[in-house]
């Protein structure tokens, strides 16, 4: 008894699809933000960052935490956002949390319509103090 609603779910899923495939509509999906923390990450930080950039649905808002990276992580991160087009930045500016001292530039690609927020934290490392989550929910 299972096997025709199976084949009746599958026609389903297929016709609307095809419906969904043939419209000009997108489907309504939920805006997110996503976070990259990284520290030391020069290697892999390049990756992580276009992967959610190359996503059919990126998110609205990208935080990129470095903590403290010693090893040129920070150089990747805004070599990686100028090679994307149409992405500005806006001036540095200093911000405190918890006794930490982050700088926090500000990007936006206008092609794509994501925020990037880089926070670069220039004190101890998170684990010391404050958390990501503070961060962002600022």
């Amino acid at each position: 008894m299972a096997l025709p609603y199976y084949g009746l779910s599958l026609y389903s899923i297929y016709k609307a699809k095809k419906e969904n495939s043939n419209s000009d509509k997108t489907p309504d999906l939920p805006e997110y933000e996503a976070i990259i923390p990284a520290r030391n990450e020069k290697s892999h930080i390049q990756k992580a960052i276009l992967s959610l950039v190359n996503q059919t649905h990126p998110p609205k808002r990208i935080h990129i935490v470095d903590d403290a990276s010693n090893d040129g992580t920070l150089d990747v991160i805004l070599s990686t956002l100028s090679t994307l087009q149409e992405t500005t930045c806006n001036d540095i500016k200093e911000e405190r949390l918890k006794n930490q001292k982050f700088i926090v530039q500000k990007c936006h690609n206008s092609r794509l319509n994501i925020e990037f927020w880089i926070w670069i934290n220039k004190g101890e490392p998170l684990g010391k103090g404050a958390s990501i989550n503070e961060l962002v929910s600022k």
